[in-house]
C-alpha cells in the first residue's frame, strides 16, 4: 500500500471516531441547555470502569443534564465492563487525537490459486502459507521454486484490516467497528430525542 493511502485511510479513520464520539458530546451540550445550563464543559461520560463512572467528578454532570437524562445515560452504562463499544469508542478517539490510530492488516479472509504450473521435477513443490506478517508487515501466501513454470492463473486475495491494542475491538474489521460506533451513538441519540426533544 502506497504511504499516501494508507494517509488517506489513517484519517478518514480518525475523522469517523472523532465525529461519532463528538456527536455524543454535542448530545449531551443539548442536554444542558435544555436543563438552562451552558453546554460547555458538557462532554457525554465515558468512563474506563463503572467506579470510574461513578466518581463524584463524573457524577457532577447529573447537575447539568437533570435526574432524567442522567437516569438514562447510567442505564446505558457508558463505561468499561459496562457497554464496552462505548469504551472502545472513546479509547480510540483518544488515542487518534495524540497519536494516529493505525490499523493492522489482521488475516487473510479469502485467498483462491487458480494456477497451471508446469514442475521439472516431482521434487519442486509449491508452498502455501497460512498469512502471517512479519515485522515489515509483509505476509508470505506463497513459493514457488525457480523451477517451476507458471502457463496461467490468477490468484485472488482478500485482506482485512482491523484495529489494534484496544482490547474490546482487538482484531476486528475496522468498517465493521466503524459501523457499530455509528449504530449505537445513533440509538443513544434517538433515544435522548425522543424523551427530551420530540
Amino acid at each position: 500500500m502506497k504511504r499516501g493511502a494508507q494517509t488517506t485511510i489513517y484519517m478518514t479513520i480518525g475523522d469517523a471516531l472523532s465525529n461519532t464520539r463528538s456527536a455524543l458530546d454535542h448530545l449531551t451540550g443539548a442536554l444542558a441547555v435544555r436543563n438552562g445550563h451552558s453546554a460547555g464543559s458538557a462532554n457525554f461520560p465515558i468512563a474506563a470502569n463503572q467506579e470510574r463512572f461513578e466518581d463524584k467528578s463524573v457524577q457532577r454532570i447529573e447537575q447539568k443534564l437533570g435526574k432524567d437524562a442522567w437516569a438514562i445515560i447510567c442505564g446505558l452504562k457508558p463505561y468499561r465492563g459496562g457497554n464496552d463499544l462505548f469504551w472502545a469508542l472513546n479509547t480510540l478517539r483518544n488515542k487518534d487525537t495524540h497519536e494516529t490510530v493505525v490499523p493492522v492488516a489482521s488475516a487473510i479472509f479469502r485467498a483462491g490459486f487458480n494456477l497451471r504450473v508446469r514442475t521439472v521435477d516431482e521434487s519442486s513443490r509449491i508452498d502455501l502459507f497460512a498469512a502471517r506478517f512479519d515485522e515489515k508487515m509483509v505476509a508470505r501466501i506463497i513459493r514457488m521454486p525457480t523451477s517451476v513454470t507458471v502457463f496461467d492463473g490468477d490468484i485472488k486475495v482478500g485482506l482485512g484490516v482491523a484495529f489494534a491494542n484496544v482490547a474490546t475491538v482487538e482484531g476486528e474489521p475496522v468498517v465493521a467497528i466503524l459501523q457499530q460506533f455509528l449504530d449505537l451513538t445513533r440509538r443513544t441519540v434517538v433515544l435522548f430525542e425522543e424523551r427530551f426533544f420530540g
